[in-house]
């Protein structure tokens, strides 16, 4: 049923691992720079937030160590952490959404 051999995943996996860490990478150097077009990838977009940059490093860093999880117990640490900084990010800055607060965790992230 599946013909794709297995290295061929591999390079998927990590192309797609590369993709991510660039976009992340990109739009964290636009805001320290201040060039918001690096952060918008155009001028007809608008800028990706510094929080969603760093959960975009985070699943890149995390895709390439999925293949390691049963090699060794640090991996599994370091998913799961990566995991939880990306729920956490993600559910602070909802319930500040919801509230209709400003959380200034993107403020924090990358300061001005």
């Amino acid at each position: 049923m599946n013909n794709i051999p297995p290295d061929r995943l591999k390079t998927v996996v990590n192309l797609c691992a590369f993709a991510l860490l660039l976009l992340g990478l990109l739009a964290v150097a636009g805001w320290i720079s201040g060039n918001l077009l690096l952060a918008s990838f155009g001028k007809n977009y608008i800028p990706m937030a510094p929080s969603t940059a760093s959960c975009i490093i985070l699943l890149g860093l995390s895709l390439p160590c999925l293949r390691l999880l049963k090699a060794h117990m640090s991996v599994r640490v370091v998913l799961i952490l990566s995991s939880f900084i990306i729920f956490l990010l993600s559910t602070l800055i909802l319930a500040a959404f919801l509230s209709g607060k400003e959380a200034y965790i993107e403020r924090a992230l990358i300061p001005e």
